[in-house]
């Protein structure tokens, strides 16, 4: 995988229009923002590119519930890295 970080969410509009995402991988909670309004940002720019979300918060506590506004897989914290790879490499194949 080639990897890039953001350090900046208010930034993904810009990284968007400019690079081509395979897959977003994103947390719940992050300075100044948080990935629900992070995820409705993406899908205003691309409605298709595959987004996890991971969160040490169970998703039954999270309202709106990230799959029902464009998450493709949400994954709790702590989890296995295979797991995440997983998770990866079948929404990238699927897309």
């Amino acid at each position: 995988f080639k990897v890039d970080v953001m350090s900046n969410p208010f930034n993904v509009e810009e990284y968007l229009s400019k690079q081509k995402a395979d897959c977003i991988l994103l947390d719940f909670k992050m300075f100044g923002l948080n990935g629900l309004e992070l995820i409705r940002q993406i899908r205003k720019i691309n409605a298709d590119v595959p987004i996890i979300m991971i969160s040490a918060v169970e998703i039954k506590h999270i309202n709106p519930n990230p799959l029902e506004i464009g998450a493709n897989l949400y994954i709790e914290k702590p989890f296995d890295i295979e797991e995440l790879v997983a998770g990866i490499n079948s929404l990238i194949n699927s897309n």
